[in-house]
């Protein structure tokens, strides 16, 4: 299948940022109903308090993306997988 740029059903995604900055980094992309994590470096209970703001279940998410293994990007993923 060939999409066209146009397409509004392929240019629909949203991007939330939970947490930025040294003391944690979380930003949610979601497209439909799935969900990418990139980097999760904030309490897994922020993680999870954050996406029930935005209406978003943990059971929606597909994905964890981490930048990169600074604790401000990775201090809540040994939770967080536990939670999945």
């Amino acid at each position: 299948m060939i999409w066209s740029v146009f397409d509004e059903r392929i240019l629909t995604i949203e991007v939330h940022v939970i947490a930025s900055g040294s003391k944690g980094n979380c930003t949610v992309i979601k497209k439909g109903n799935s969900v990418i994590l990139h980097d999760v470096g904030i309490s897994c209970r922020r993680i999870v308090n954050g996406l029930k703001e935005l209406h978003i279940d943990m059971s929606q998410v597909e994905g964890i993306f981490i930048s990169h293994e600074h604790s401000d990007h990775i201090a809540g993923l040994q939770q967080l997988l536990k939670t999945l």
